[in-house]
């Protein structure tokens, strides 16, 4: 059983927030996805297939037919979205279209095999059938495919849908080869449906069904399965669109001339932190509080504004603030550094500690130093994110640090 197979080896833990919506936060991620760690498995198309295929299947060990009621549904408000008054050959379709359910995988149609196919009986009787093509990892279609299954299955069925499933959605048939009457082709256009396992609308399979399936009422297994299933096509999802993104640079940059205009903004934007650090230097010394402050040189150097040669009793004190590229860069986090120098590793004072430390400026000491000088760290919780809310809370606790110096 593929569920047995794929989870009995793995367990559960840890928080569950970005896959569902708030609404479902309830559902733990587990710790390990066995389909990201088998590498080659998600690049077979059968894996898709076999697990969309169980969920939809009521016989399978699951035994319910919610999966398959939810897909159905899943289809129809597809369809009321977008081919509504645009189909003439399409009817909505419910569940109560799907009586006595079979879900088939590789069903022989022709010299072909329908990767999954869902039949079921209608109100008179009649067969009624989906049909779902599994192009998730970019298969090709065999010749004149989808015209084939339809024409040799709606002799025995009534063809409600044909699901072309890939991973974006843009995938689509070649219906250059196919030969027939335009009329029999509209049909089956009309009836095919382009869904995306994942992207950033909310009717893809991900968003449209398969978050619908989780369930505090399902055992904690199957969620896990589902879970597990989201965000392996969340990931390859990602890697489809890093390949597509560094495809459009590539072609971009084949022009010499966009290569030299991107060159010239590589260097711009390299300079930005500097650029920062002398505007800031610039308004602090227009302030007019500028000269509340135990330090004696203020200088820009580089990307960094140093705050230096501030002594109290055998401390030396030195604020080191940088200023990275953009104000939202994360690789320097801590943009305020509070270093402190003392003779012979003498203990900071306390009421300089004190100071620091507070709710308001919330420094901490950091777990490293750096020679003879101790870091003192803003917390990251405090850390400012702009130059106004730096250079108010630099105004601040230079002043603090100047009252402290001519009250001692």
């Amino acid at each position: 059983m593929i569920i047995d197979e794929v989870l009995s080896l793995f367990g559960a833990g840890g928080s569950f927030s970005s896959i569902v919506p708030p609404q479902k936060d309830y559902f733990p991620r587990p710790r390990v996805n066995p389909f990201l760690i088998i590498s080659d498995q998600y690049h077979k198309e059968n894996l898709h297939t076999d697990i969309i295929k169980y969920l939809l299947d009521p016989q399978e060990d699951h035994g319910t037919d919610r999966f398959l009621r939810l897909f159905i549904e899943f289809l129809d408000n597809r369809w009321l979205l977008k081919k509504q008054g645009h189909a003439p050959n399409v009817v909505r379709m419910r569940a109560s279209d799907f009586i006595e359910p079979q879900v088939d995988k590789n069903k022989s149609v022709g010299k072909g095999q329908v990767d999954i196919f869902i039949e079921g009986k209608g109100k008179d009787d009649k067969h009624n059938a989906i049909i779902i093509e599994n192009k998730i990892n970019n298969a090709t279609d065999t010749d004149q495919q989808l015209l084939k299954y339809h024409k040799n299955l709606s002799k025995n069925y009534n063809v409600l849908r044909i699901v072309y499933l890939s991973l974006d959605g843009n995938k689509r048939p070649d219906i250059s080869s196919w030969k027939c009457d335009k009329k029999d082709i509209d049909q089956v256009l009309d009836k095919t449906d382009y869904v995306a396992a994942f992207d950033n609308r909310q009717n893809n399979l991900v968003d449209g069904w398969l978050i619908k399936c989780l369930s505090d009422m399902a055992p904690s297994d199957i969620n896990q399965f589902i879970i597990h299933y989201i965000e392996l096509l969340k990931y390859r999802r990602g890697n489809l669109m890093n390949e597509e993104h560094l495809t459009t640079l590539f072609n971009f940059l084949k022009d010499d001339k966009q290569m030299a205009q991107v060159e010239y903004l590589i260097d711009l934007y390299n300079q930005v932190g500097q650029f920062r650090a002398a505007q800031f230097i610039s308004r602090w010394e227009r302030n007019e509080e500028q000269h509340q402050t135990p330090f004696h040189d203020i200088k820009p150097n580089g990307r960094f504004v140093i705050f230096d040669k501030f002594r109290f009793d055998d401390t030396f004190i030195k604020i080191t603030v940088a200023f990275p590229p953009h104000k939202d860069n994360k690789e320097y986090r801590e943009n305020i550094q509070f270093r402190v120098f003392t003779k012979n590793k003498v203990k900071m004072p306390s009421k300089i500690v004190a100071f620091i430390t507070n709710t308001e400026f919330g420094f901490q000491k950091s777990q490293y130093d750096e020679g003879d000088f101790d870091i003192w760290l803003l917390k990251k919780e405090s850390l400012p994110s702009n130059e106004n809310v730096i250079f108010n809370k630099l105004i601040k606790l230079n002043k603090g640090l100047f009252d402290i110096s001519h009250n001692a």
